[in-house]
């Protein structure tokens, strides 16, 4: 059973009750003053009164009531008073802390009526705070991922909450529903310490009940009563209101996606770029149906543009090539719209931005543990050695890797080392720092021992740098590669559907059996041979790529103990343009982040005395401090809310310019609502926020206005005062 709480819109009203009075104070001063006469004429006329006084004072009395009671009602009634569930609704001269929550996600930058709907949510955010009664109090938090807590607490100074919504600036982020209640929670509660004398609390949310960020596409059972469970919580202590700004129908195009075809990309050749454009929305038709403009900018210049037509729902993919002429850091873009032109009311994910490094040619260092071993290697990165190279490839021994500058290389082909340093071990984690990449072949010469204790520790004492452990060596049979379960893996796509030639082809006759201890997440199987035994593991490390081969990357036809026929088949040259391309992937793939995610690099060492400083999108510069911690050098830069170019400018021997692209997450550009029915039966949804029809902040809540039943009631009581008079003046007379 629901108790209910009554209360007034407009208590001072209620001091006009004193005119209640009147009627009686009349009653009293009409009241005839005679005095006592014997006369014998009237002796008959008394009788007959005092036989009637009792129904006449009756009747008095009667109308007094009435007289009164219409004017208790019209004062009850101009004093508006409602009903609403008790301990939901603010009750008159109770002091209320209101907890602001304002959608931050990206979505809320969708136009309606040509402004925003995080404009909107500001506007009733303000007019909330400005129509407050003295004594209450306010927090603002910003519903972000993850969640800002704007003001904490701000006790009885409305301009400066009004100040603080108005300098509100949106992420270009979703919105961490969850982790918005949780802040919500500490703040109520750090308020009922600190401030005991609020004796009741309100938490308006002021959003577009986005589905991604309210009720995601495939959101478990479990997950959804943890979402409800959190909301169940608040509402013993709190009112809970969400104002929805949303619409059902909407139109809205983005391009979710901007990469390139090609794994790295030098000066002087054509490469080619693909853009993905989706059209999410449903509802009515876009501002310029048909035919949307796609433009392709570099450095911000545009170079061509195409058009795309797409139904709600579908997708396409867009292609063009670009020749770079010089190398260093670029930007690249690909944006809907063009002349200034919007296609839809959400222009933030009209736009996909993508850093890319142009290098002259690729350096890789090929270090071998015995002579011969990179011969074959050698050869198939770089076949025809000249100054068109695209591919660099340098031979050394195993004893000069710790004299020589890891980081000016690309990536780094170790091939049947016998053995590691804990010196050298320490240069490959720093060279995985600063996103580098690592081939292993194994071979005759590797010591098994000494690699799982120095690259590949499973008890915490070093960061690893190997992907997998290294067991005993298999041989005594002729063993063959087995791709035909791993063609959905980039490095080995390109051998499907050449069996007979390809890799089904090539022998083996002795390999390390590699170990994927299970804790170890990150690292894949990129092959197997076909006893099942992995042949190719890869893992991200940190900022680099580590690479694993289990047998050699050399062969003899005049031996009768090689490993393996793989450098002579026709796809070791492939096979080794693809081991190259994953392992360099990490160096340019970490300069495009999503927004939220830090940007960090490495720096060398004899860099470290340079100035560091980040320009953010919006213009505004930042210095960057360069902190070192072993053998590496390193920045990061936290404050990654909106999407775009950063650039980060090094100032020094070496001047140059790094471009970072951040991008959004281009799932909130799905402005599907969720279903309010469906959210928590603690949420009082108030959906007539829209236009001019939006009621004022007092209104919010649903509860039971009363003021109409007093004034019906006071009408009713009118005419039954008139109909009194007239009835007991007739019987009068």
């Amino acid at each position: 059973m629901e108790l209910l709480a009554f209360g007034f819109g407009n208590l001072p009203m209620l001091g006009w009750l004193a005119a209640a009075a009147a009627p009686v104070v009349i009653h009293l001063w009409s009241r005839r003053n005679y005095r006592l006469s014997r006369w014998a004429a009237v002796r008959f006329l008394l009788a007959a009164i005092e036989k009637h006084a009792r129904r006449i004072q009756l009747q008095h009395w009667l109308l007094l009531a009435v007289r009164t009671l219409i004017v208790v009602l019209t004062v009850m009634a101009v004093a508006e008073p409602y009903t609403g569930p008790m301990g939901l609704s603010p009750i008159a001269g109770r002091r209320t802390h209101k907890v602001l929550v304002i959608d931050g996600s990206y979505s809320m930058a969708y136009r309606s009526e040509d402004r925003s709907r995080f404009a909107r949510a500001k506007e009733i955010a303000i007019d909330i705070v400005r129509e407050s009664v003295s004594g209450e109090g306010f927090s603002l938090i910003l519903m972000s991922s993850p969640p800002r807590v704007v003001a904490t607490v701000i006790a009885f100074a409305p301009q400066e909450l009004v100040e603080e919504i108005s300098n509100l600036d949106m992420s270009h982020g979703g919105g961490d529903l969850l982790a918005t209640l949780d802040r919500v929670e500490n703040v109520i509660r750090q308020a009922r310490k600190d401030h005991p004398e609020w004796e009741q609390t309100e938490v308006i949310i002021l959003s577009d009940l986005g589905r991604t960020s309210w009720a995601p596409a495939g959101q478990s059972e479990a997950q959804q009563a943890a979402r409800n469970n959190r909301f169940a919580a608040l509402a013993q202590h709190s009112r809970l209101v969400v104002i929805d700004l949303g619409q059902a129908d909407f139109a809205n195009l983005a391009v979710t996606d901007l990469r390139t075809t090609d794994a790295f990309v030098t000066r002087s050749r054509e490469v080619t770029f693909e853009a993905v454009v989706r059209n999410f929305g449903h509802g009515p038709p876009l501002r310029h149906p048909k035919q949307h403009p796609l433009q392709w900018l570099v450095d911000g210049v545009p170079i061509g543009r195409a058009t795309v037509d797409l139904p709600p729902g579908e997708q396409t993919t867009v292609r063009f090539s670009h020749v770079f002429l010089t190398p260093g850091s670029h930007r690249v873009e690909a944006r809907l719209g063009a002349d200034s032109l919007d296609v839809d009311s959400l222009d933030l994910d009209n736009h996909r931005h993508l850093a890319v490094t142009v290098k002259r040619h690729l350096r890789a260092l090929c270090i071998s543990g015995k002579p011969g071993s990179t011969y074959y290697l050698a050869r198939a990165l770089d076949p025809a050695p000249s100054e068109r190279s695209i591919i660099r490839a340098e031979e050394a021994a195993e004893s000069q890797l710790v004299d020589l500058p890891l980081a000016d290389y690309d990536c780094i082909f170790l091939c049947n080392v016998a053995q590691f340093t804990t010196q050298e071990a320490r240069l490959m984690r720093a060279y995985l720092d600063q996103g580098g990449g690592l081939v292993f072949f194994l071979g005759d010469q590797v010591i098994a021992d000494r690699y799982n204790r120095e690259l590949a520790a499973t008890d915490g004492s070093a960061r690893r740098v190997l992907p997998a452990r290294l067991g005993d060596v298999v041989q005594g049979a002729v063993y063959h590669f087995a791709p035909e379960d791993y063609y959905d893996h980039p490095m080995i796509a390109v051998f499907r559907d050449r069996e007979r030639s390809g890799l089904p082809a090539v022998s083996i006759f002795r390999y390390f059996r590699l170990e994927v201890p299970t804790d170890w997440p990150a690292a894949r199987v990129v092959l197997a041979f076909d006893d099942g035994v992995p042949a190719i593991v890869e893992e991200p490390i940190e900022s680099g790529r580590s690479i694993v081969v289990a047998t050699a990357a050399s062969f003899d036809p005049n031996r009768s103990d090689s490993w393996t026929t793989l450098p002579a088949s026709p796809s070791f040259l492939p096979l080794v343009r693809q081991l190259l391309a994953r392992a360099v992937q990490p160096s340019f793939g970490k300069f495009n982040v999503h927004v939220g995610e830090p940007l960090t690099a490495t720096v060398s060492l004899r860099d470290m005395a340079a100035a560091l400083s980040i320009t953010t999108p919006d213009g505004q510069t930042t210095p960057v401090r360069v902190r070192r911690q072993a053998d590496v050098a390193s920045w990061s830069f936290d404050a990654v809310d909106k999407s775009g170019f950063y650039g980060v400018v090094t100032t020094g021997p070496r001047s140059e310019t790094q471009h970072f692209a951040v991008n959004l997450d281009t799932r909130e550009s799905d402005l599907s609502k969720a279903d309010a029915a469906q959210l928590s039966d603690n949420l009082l949804v108030e959906t007539s926020w829209h236009g001019a029809n939006r009621p004022t902040p007092g209104d919010v809540g649903p509860r039971t206005e009363l003021h109409k039943w007093f004034l019906t009631s006071v009408l009713v009581l009118l005419l039954f005062e008139t109909f009194l008079a007239w009835r007991f003046g007739r019987a009068t007379a």
